[in-house]
């Protein structure tokens, strides 16, 4: 596994925003911070995220993944949300039937947000040149009142849509969930373990597919694309409301669609009640909750 430079703060503005003024160092491919409180922490569409101190992990990876395309970039996506959820059903009971992955990357237990994720890259013409992955896990926080960020939908062709969610923790979510075995994990969750965790499981995931896709023997196009579709199959399978009727909003309006799945590029494709196949790039189209 390449090496990782871990960094622990107290405090800073935005986990994100420390590592792309962080000197590039070739020694050093991948760089994770975590913080104990973000003063301006940010969530998609330009939302704040509010967290009490010392009581979420606050984190950020940053690596330099040039073996990608800049059409790749939902790849990385789809990583990190699939690492967050296998290190997360490590310590949930009943996992595999409540963590799902909310399209593109949100991370919910039934209908209530754990973890929000922010990849912000840096491309050139053929390559993924830089990204960072952002994310913040509800983990020992019980009160969220107000409720952090990322509240509503703007889209260009229509004012506000409303896109609400209820949050919860690792915490009030093992406090309510009967133990599986005689000696359940305790209620307050080891935040920088948990760190570490996810973190070496997403630069070991980034360095397999790498692998995969680099240095394949024989027909490396057909082994890159088995790589990939056995990763989107894996993402499909964890996403939230899959195959259920529910109800989104797009600028027409509010409608009812079952999710189908996601297409290699990320949009997410919705099948509504008149038979008719949608599909949305992120940020046009919101879960009504």
């Amino acid at each position: 596994m390449p090496p990782i430079t871990f960094i622990h703060l107290e405090e800073t503005d935005s986990t994100n925003t420390y590592l792309k003024s962080y000197p590039r160092d070739p020694a050093q491919p991948y760089i994770a911070v975590m913080a104990d409180y973000q003063t301006a922490g940010r969530g998609q569409r330009g939302n704040t995220w509010h967290s009490a101190r010392g009581q979420n992990l606050l984190c950020s990876i940053r690596h330099h993944p040039t073996f990608l395309r800049p059409q790749q970039q939902f790849i990385l996506s789809q990583l990190i949300a699939l690492t967050i959820t296998d290190g997360l059903s490590e310590l949930l009971p009943d996992a595999d039937e409540h963590l799902r992955i909310k399209w593109p990357n949100d991370i919910y237990w039934d209908d209530r947000k754990l973890c929000g994720i922010l990849i912000e890259y840096e491309l050139s013409a053929t390559s993924i040149e830089q990204a960072i992955i952002g994310f913040g896990i509800n983990v020992n926080q019980t009160d969220f009142d107000p409720a952090p960020g990322d509240t509503t939908l703007r889209l260009p062709s229509q004012g506000v849509l409303g896109s609400t969610f209820r949050p919860t923790s690792l915490r009030l979510i093992a406090a309510q969930t009967p133990p599986t075995t005689p000696n359940p994990s305790p209620l307050t969750f080891d935040i920088p373990a948990l760190f570490h965790a996810i973190t070496e499981h997403y630069v070991q995931s980034v360095a397999t597919l790498q692998s995969s896709i680099v240095n394949a023997v024989g027909d490396l196009e057909s082994a890159a694309t088995d790589s990939l579709v056995n990763l989107q199959t894996a993402y499909v399978r964890r996403l939230y409301r899959l195959g259920v009727p529910a109800r989104y909003r797009d600028a027409q309006g509010d409608f009812t669609a079952t999710l189908e799945g996601v297409n290699p590029d990320g949009t997410l494709r919705l099948r509504d009640n008149l038979n008719a196949l949608r599909s949305y790039p992120f940020k046009e189209v919101a879960y009504i909750l």
